[in-house]
């Protein structure tokens, strides 16, 4: 088995429990995190069709939010995506 395989498979084995869904934007100039919200009730399953990923992908990487996912993000959200002002980015931390 090389080592590719070994993290391919610990990766996939994983809970997706272990892993918190977090909305971050930023500053369009600079890099300065403007505000953060919690994505709890998104499941992993509705996030991979949302940014067409592979259901064999964990999505533990950052994904920046495109017009094509603001709609769905924005029923979690109280306060307005505005990706005109801000660049917004699905990111995950462990929980």
């Amino acid at each position: 088995m090389t080592d590719q395989t070994k993290v391919q498979a610990r990766s996939t084995s994983r809970n997706d429990h272990a892993f918190i869904r977090v909305l971050r934007w930023y500053e369009k100039s600079g890099d300065r995190l403007v505000g953060e919200a919690l994505l709890d009730s998104l499941m992993l399953p509705e996030l991979q069709t949302l940014f067409r990923e592979s259901s064999e992908n964990l999505m533990v990487d950052c994904y920046p939010v495109s017009v094509a996912q603001v709609d769905r993000l924005q029923k979690e959200m109280a306060e307005p995506i505005d990706l005109g002002a801000y660049d917004y980015y699905l990111e995950c931390d462990a929980a």
